[in-house]
């Protein structure tokens, strides 16, 4: 989750800072334009919160709620990084129920690959549930059919489990 919103954060950063004076012009814009309800204003500031970047303070509990905010309002940015905030127990206790609810939800819905992902890794590498390759490898081959073509964990699963020696549940090719 991490990686996922200190990227977006520093493109956003990138592609805006023209704009802006300095670093408190466009944090002050993004909270204005928060304040104002605009949803991704609100995931940049809770962006910027998660991640400290532009000399911020982390500040989880505020990131939390931005995150909270925006993804009851179905943002995918959002309801993702809520969801690792959960599977993190960052700026709240960890709960890995309520992130792989709001993973499989972001994934069912399609509103974005990354659920999808994140809620396939949960499923190969993580002790709140019963370790599932198949379950893992029809969540990276949905991410992988989606818009965003993200098809690196589908394939390196795909090489791992079904290349060699194929298990049963592996699809005859590759894609």
């Amino acid at each position: 989750m991490k990686i996922f919103a200190t990227f977006l954060i520093t493109f956003i950063f990138i592609t805006t800072s023209s704009l802006f004076a300095d670093q408190t012009d466009l944090i002050n814009s993004y909270t204005d334009g928060c304040d104002k309800g605009i949803v991704d204003n609100c995931n940049n500031l809770a962006n910027i919160y998660s991640s400290g970047l532009l000399d911020v303070d982390i500040d989880y509990t505020n990131a939390f709620e931005l995150y909270s905010f925006t993804c009851d309002r179905n943002s995918f940015t959002g309801c993702v990084n809520l969801a690792g905030m959960y599977a993190e127990g960052e700026g709240v206790k960890q709960n890995y129920k309520k992130a792989i609810r709001i993973y499989s939800d972001a994934c069912e819905t399609s509103i974005g690959t990354y659920g999808c992902i994140e809620l396939g890794r949960i499923y190969l590498n993580n002790e709140a549930v019963d370790i599932d390759y198949e379950k893992a490898l029809q969540l990276f081959k949905m991410s992988c059919n989606s818009d965003d073509s993200d098809c690196i964990d589908y394939s390196q699963l795909y090489d791992k489990l079904c290349v060699t020696n194929p298990k049963p549940f592996c699809p005859k090719s590759k894609y």
